[in-house]
Order: structure tokens, then sequence, then C-alpha cells
């Protein structure tokens, strides 16, 4: 959890301006999916996100002593609290950009919503191409820490627009094991949420930075994102909107809608999602996913113990599991090694056998 990392400022809680809070979120964002793509192919530990957001707001403080390192110190704590306090206001007011790094910090879906919503974002940034990568502007390069990200002089876009096909696309991508129905449940939860969005906004996001900025930026992942991660198998039948979801969704619902948010011409049909808003809805298939997976899980386990298949140990001699006294309390608690290993197959069938063991 990030808030039990961060030290006592006494009651005092650093603001920072709402376009601070969206360059810093987002090049946090774009920092851990890097570091995560470059451990998956070596199969490296990753960091918690609470604990490498701590980290990546550290200044640096090389060469500096005495009043000027305790100063830098001290600039770095509040920075940290001032991210806090601020996504956390942002949560209240159903911020989708704001709901997600909260949710990140908080550990809400445990360290497989970070590699979730890490594929999410790698898979949609190879697909969108520069037409997202122009909205990221700097966040996508110059993300290594707060020391070098983007001057206060950047005028973040507030919203990252990503075309309804492209949304469409990546979630045939993201669940590509999933159900067909509920990959269709989950394309028209993109139809109910799509909008248009006014042509100044697509022009602040799209064409804030030149072409030559991208181009030297080069790809932010791979084509195929995260795949072997058994997450991308995410799949749930349950959608939960917040207001700021139902208020996008009934105003999309006013529009003439055009399967594919292709737009005929006449300058109404939907054309965009929020990025984040998508994120959201790719979150609540996880959450759908996890609940479903750990009943599965319960159920394997429950008819594969020992007690309920075969014999467990000293149990058909008589013998006790327990202590001296004989006591067998522990029957039936245990799971043999070849259950054990079908049980981790047939849910990661990617798994290795050394992994296993």
């Amino acid at each position: 959890n990030y808030r039990i990392l961060l030290p006592n400022l006494k009651g005092r809680q650093p603001n920072r301006t709402i376009a601070w809070l969206r360059t810093v979120v987002r090049c946090i964002l774009i920092c851990k999916m890097r570091e995560d793509l470059c451990l998956f192919g070596i199969k490296g530990q990753s960091s918690s996100f609470p604990a490498f957001t701590y980290s990546w707001l550290a200044k640096d403080v090389s060469g500096l002593s005495g009043a000027p390192l305790t100063k830098t110190l001290f600039q770095a704590d509040e920075d940290r609290w001032g991210l806090y306090y601020g996504i956390k206001a942002l949560t209240r007011e159903n911020d989708p950009e704001a709901m997600i790094f909260w949710s990140l910090l908080d550990e809400t879906f445990g360290e497989d919503g970070c590699q979730f919503v890490v594929h999410c974002l790698s898979t949609v940034l190879s697909l969108a191409g520069s037409k997202l990568w122009r909205q990221l502007g700097p966040c996508l390069y110059s993300c290594s820490s707060i020391n070098d990200r983007p001057g206060d002089d950047y005028n973040c876009p507030p919203t990252l627009w990503l075309e309804v096909d492209t949304a469409k696309e990546a979630v045939r991508v993201i669940l590509v094991r999933a159900l067909g129905p509920h990959v269709v449940e989950a394309i028209e939860a993109i139809d109910a949420l799509k909008v248009r969005p006014e042509k100044h906004e697509l022009a602040a996001a799209e064409l804030h930075h030149s072409e030559a900025d991208v181009e030297s930026v080069g790809s932010p992942a791979p084509e195929s994102g995260l795949h072997g991660n058994s997450l991308a198998s995410a799949s749930g039948d349950s959608h939960t909107h917040g207001s700021h979801a139902k208020s996008k969704a009934s105003k999309a619902n006013k529009k003439p809608r055009h399967k594919g948010g292709a737009d005929d011409g006449s300058g109404t049909a939907p054309t965009h999602i929020n990025l984040f808003m998508w994120l959201r809805l790719m979150l609540q298939q996880l959450h759908a996913d996890q609940i479903h997976r750990a009943a599965a899980i319960r159920l394997m386990f429950e008819t594969a113990s020992v007690g309920a298949l075969t014999p467990a140990p000293n149990q058909a001699a008589g013998g006790g599991l327990g202590g001296a006294g004989g006591d067998n309390k522990g029957a039936g608690n245990f799971v043999e090694y070849p259950q054990f290993q079908s049980i981790c197959q047939t849910l990661f069938p990617s798994l290795s056998l050394v992994d296993i063991a």
C-alpha cells in the first residue's frame, strides 16, 4: 500500500495542480509498462506499483549535502504526498484516470491488476500507433523519473482519446482466450461509452507535438504486448460504471450510433472513447475473471484433496497426521503433487514444470 510508505508531514497536505498530477500519472504508467516489458522476457521480478511510484518520485541528490540535501529530500516527500492527496481528490470526482491510478496505488486488484493494466496499455499503444503517442507527448519518452518529467510549461491534455475501432480490436486481442459472449459484451460496453469529442479537444490532444517528436520516440512496446501472461484471458459478465461513465453513456445514447465508430460525414457519429474509461472497462473484466477463477481454484483443490480422492498418509494404517496423540485433523488438507501439477497446467497452460515445482 502506497500510503504506509509515506513519511509524517505533521498534518500538512501539499497541493499539486491537475496538470502536474496527470503528467506524473502518465509518466509513471509508461515507465512501469517499460519496466515490466523488459523483465517479462527474462522472467524477472517486477516491483509492486506502490513501491515503484515511491521510487519514481525520488529526487536526484547526487553532489548535494547539508541543507540543500535536506531540502531536496523534503521536496520529494511533498511530491509523494501531493500525488496521494491529488489523486484521492480526483477519484472522489469519478475521474477515470485517477480511479485507475488509485486502484493501482491501493493494490485493489493485487499484482495481477497491475500486470493486466500494463498489458492493456502495451497492447493499445501498439495498435493505436502515432495517434495515441502524439497525445501522450513527452510523457512517452521523458518518464524515467520525476527528474526527467516534462516541464511545467507542458500543456497536458485532460483526456486521452482512443478510436472506437482500435478499442474493439484491442479487446479482441486481450480477451483472445475468453468466451465469445464475454467478448461481445465487452464490445457492447464500448459502444455504450463512445462519444464524439469536440474538434478542438482532438486537435489539442493529437497535434500538441509534431510528428518529428513522435518519430524520435520509436515504438513504446512490442506488437505482442505481454503475450504469454495468463491474464490475457480475462473475461467477465458484469459491468458496473460510476456516475461519470453513466453520464458519458447517456450522452452517447442521444446520438446516432454507427457500428465500429465510423463517421458518415454527418459530424454526429461517436468515434472515440476515453482511454482510461476503456481501461476501467477492462479492469471490470479482470475483476469478474478473478471471482470466477477463485471459485474454480477452490473447487479444484477441494476435489483433488487427499482426503477426498485417496487415503491420507498413515490413515489406512490407523496412524494420525497430527501430534503424538494420533490426532488426524490434518486428513483431507493435502493435495498430491501430480494433482497439483494438473491444476496448475489447467489454469496456466504456459507454465513450465520448473515454475510449478
